[in-house]
């Protein structure tokens, strides 16, 4: 698959066509996530306990309330606007 894109992106000959596949990426990028973060959503409620992965490490925590793209999360008592995409369900 490396090897097959590697050659698609030889063959772009012109800034017009550079910026179509980069549009495109930006789109499947976007439904990508959009995918992750049904998955993720549907998976918890409201009082599920949750594994919050971010850059200061593993955090456990528990749904307070779910909005469209975040969810409110209790972690020993504070509470967090955490992104639906970053929870697991512990």
């Amino acid at each position: 698959m490396k090897l097959a894109l590697s050659k698609a992106i030889n063959n772009i000959s012109s800034m017009d066509e550079l910026n179509e596949v980069i549009d495109l990426i930006k789109i499947k990028q976007k439904q990508l996530r959009a995918m992750k973060t049904l998955s993720a959503k549907s998976s918890i409620s409201v009082g599920s306990k949750v594994k919050i992965t971010s850059k200061s490490g593993v955090e456990f925590g528990v749904v307070e309330t779910i909005k469209r793209t975040k969810a409110i999360v209790s972690i020993d008592g504070i509470r967090y606007n955490c992104p639906i995409s970053l929870l697991e369900v512990a």
